[in-house]
């Protein structure tokens, strides 16, 4: 806030943890998909996770088209083939 005074934030860990695990309940309900331990990466979205390069781990999070074009283009991977589409 602008005015110097601050807020009270309540919530709860039991329904924060249960909201994300949304997509793996999706994931079951829609398509009879048991859950499975994923680690950092996210069961719908690609690229989405943490990942070894050459010297460090880095973490990529693309949500949309855009970002995965973006993506490719600060990669030099535009032209790849492989990577047409996510």
């Amino acid at each position: 806030m602008q005015n110097g005074e601050g807020i009270h934030v309540k919530t709860s860990l039991f329904e924060s943890a249960v909201a994300s695990l949304i997509n793996q309940g999706s994931n079951y309900l829609n398509g009879n998909l048991n859950p499975q331990r994923m680690g950092n990466h996210h069961p719908n979205i690609v690229p989405y996770g943490l990942y070894q390069t050459k010297t460090l781990p880095i973490i990529i999070c693309v949500g949309t088209n855009n970002q995965y074009e973006e993506l490719l283009r600060i990669l030099n991977l535009e032209n790849k083939a492989e990577f047409k589409t996510n």
